[in-house]
């Protein structure tokens, strides 16, 4: 092996610059890979204490990688070439892509690993770069790739996905049908969660929550991320409060803006000409929702799900719901938009309440419905759980992986 040992040395190379979804997943697998088989080391693109040091909380080994570019294109939104700050970052990403892909071949030859996992379909110059370095690639496309401007960058991303990887790992069946024909060595292997949650006791976090016993909570999880639709609930409330006058909302996982002076410039700027960051729209309108509080982002989310009575899950692009799945290991009834995969994972509804997504009365009809149909929801939530364990525990997650692994290397 290329480590002089028994053990499989993997390079995960990551984009995140801040705590979220992303690097919660990546740690999950950090976690599962037993470590006398795998020897772990992990490069980021965008290396900031909080991200680096919650990965070697696993053990592995951190690297800083910063010479690499991504290439967002993805759920989150594509470069938009109206938006000066986007075309500036498609010009970055453009002119450093070929010395991203040379940056990828020499922390290649520093890290001398067996497999590089690429944990991003926007680390496009990275799985290039690791294709020419000769070394399995397994990419995984954690997220749904979105239509852009005439679909040229799209078609780019999804041809290079059908080229250069060993492997391709999608997490829904509808991501990979959106890459086009699927190929032999593409896998669909969902995020996972533990169906066996430590014990927590309601009263003790509801009470921490300033929830009153007999009030009822719904829980956001994703901050004032666009994707994740927080603004949708925030307009959704006031017509889930005039029905269920006790209810109590916590949107947890705020994340702090960039602090970077460009981003500060625009934040201050563009309000101006009346135009709000994704955050400033939110923070608006939290002003004046009665009974919702915003929580900063946090690992440990097994209080909330105690908590909650409904999970509320509004995106408004396709991407895999995490906080779903672990909806259904803490048996609390989703509410989410019906995009993307979710009619596959929540099985066309019979797992959770499918709502239009972007619709303000269409959410706050499903969380009434959650809140008020106490047995309807307990049959669901059983199902839930069931299903959720067959398909989304950590040993069915991890063994796939750990067969793409060994398949790559043959």
């Amino acid at each position: 092996m290329a480590n002089g040992t028994d053990r499989t040395r993997v390079l995960f190379i990551t984009h995140s610059m801040t705590l979220g979804g992303a690097p919660t997943s990546l740690n999950l697998l950090l976690e599962s890979l037993d470590p006398e088989r795998y020897e772990c080391v992990v490069a980021c693109i965008y290396p900031s204490p909080e991200v680096e040091e919650f990965h070697a909380s696993t053990g592995a080994e951190v690297v800083a990688a910063h010479e690499i570019v991504d290439f967002p294109h993805t759920t989150g939104g594509w470069l938009r070439l109206w938006n000066p700050r986007h075309v500036i970052h498609l010009v970055r990403a453009l002119v450093r892509y070929k010395s991203s892909v040379r940056a990828t071949g020499s922390l290649i030859d520093q890290v001398r690993p067996d497999i590089v996992h690429v944990n991003s379909l926007i680390l496009v110059a990275a799985a290039e770069g690791t294709h020419r370095a000769g070394v399995p690639l397994v990419w995984h496309v954690r997220e749904s790739i979105v239509r852009g401007h005439v679909g040229l960058r799209r078609r780019w991303l999804a041809n290079k996905v059908r080229t250069l990887p060993d492997a391709a790992v999608f997490l829904s069946e509808d991501d990979m049908r959106n890459m086009g024909v699927p190929r032999k060595n593409w896998r669909v292997v969902p995020n996972w969660t533990s169906f066996d949650p430590p014990f927590v006791d309601r009263g003790e976090a509801r009470h921490r929550l300033a929830v009153s016993p007999d009030g009822l909570l719904v829980l956001l999880l994703g901050g004032f991320s666009r994707l994740k639709g927080a603004d949708v609930l925030l307009r959704a409330w006031p017509a889930v409060k005039a029905a269920v006058p006790d209810a109590r909302c916590v949107i947890a996982g705020v994340v702090r803006p960039s602090a970077r002076p460009m981003a500060k410039v625009a934040r201050l700027l563009l309000p101006v000409v009346g135009i709000r960051s994704d955050f400033q729209e939110c923070e608006r309108l939290l002003a004046g929702a009665d009974g919702v509080v915003a929580r900063p982002f946090r690992t440990g989310i097994g209080d909330l799900f105690a908590a909650a009575d409904a999970l509320a899950f509004p995106a408004k692009e396709p991407h895999f719901p995490r906080p779903v799945v672990e909806s259904f290991a803490h048996r609390v009834p989703a509410v989410a938009s019906d995009i993307g995969p979710m009619r596959d994972i929540m099985e066309a509804g019979s797992l959770g309440i499918l709502v239009a997504a972007g619709s303000p009365q269409a959410l706050a009809d499903g969380l009434i419905r959650a809140l008020t149909r106490t047995e309807e929801m307990e049959a669901m939530t059983d199902q839930a759980f069931r299903e959720g364990k067959r398909r989304f525990s950590p040993a069915v997650g991890i063994a796939s992986i750990e067969e793409i692994y060994r398949e790559v290397r043959r």
